[in-house]
Formats: C-alpha cells, sequence, structure tokens
C-alpha cells in the first residue's frame, strides 16, 4: 500500500498581500487576492508563477508611468519587497 502525500502549497505572506492589493488597485480584477489563493490552493496556478506575473505589472507600471516619480518611488518600493522575498524562498 502506497501513500501520497501532496505537497501544501506556500502561504501567502502579508508583504506578498501588500503587492497584489496594490496591483489590483492599479489593474482591477487581474490581481484580486482571494482568488489568487484559490488558484493556488486547487493547484491551478503556484505562487511563484503569481509572483512573476505581479514582477512583470510592476515593471510595466514603472515604465508607462517613468514621468511620475510618485508612482516610480512606490512601484520601486514594492520590487524590493518582491525581491526580497524571492531571496527568502
Amino acid at each position: 500500500m502506497s501513500v501520497m502525500v501532496a505537497s501544501k502549497p506556500r502561504a501567502i505572506n502579508q508583504n506578498v498581500k501588500n503587492i497584489f492589493n496594490y496591483l489590483d488597485r492599479q489593474y482591477p480584477t487581474t490581481f484580486d487576492l482571494e482568488e489568487i489563493e484559490q488558484d493556488i490552493e486547487t493547484g491551478y496556478t503556484s505562487l511563484e508563477k503569481e509572483l512573476l506575473n505581479a514582477y512583470k505589472a510592476l515593471c510595466i507600471f514603472k515604465v508607462t508611468n517613468k514621468n511620475n516619480q510618485k508612482i516610480c518611488s512606490t512601484v520601486n518600493q514594492f520590487l524590493k519587497l518582491l525581491m526580497k522575498e524571492n531571496r527568502i524562498n
């Protein structure tokens, strides 16, 4: 008799939640935190894929708002948080 053990997906910490919430305000319905959590739990996607999507979205948002220093500064803070999350994991 064999037993299959499914690995538990990584939990989304508060920093990542803040990033997704910021992106959800910028791109409504694209980064809905509840939907992302549900997709990760069901195995439809992984946290790593969603973090990559968040990175891409932040970079695009920064480029499209390159003349707005306030937005660029905020995006840079979220990019630093995202890089910190990738180093830990």
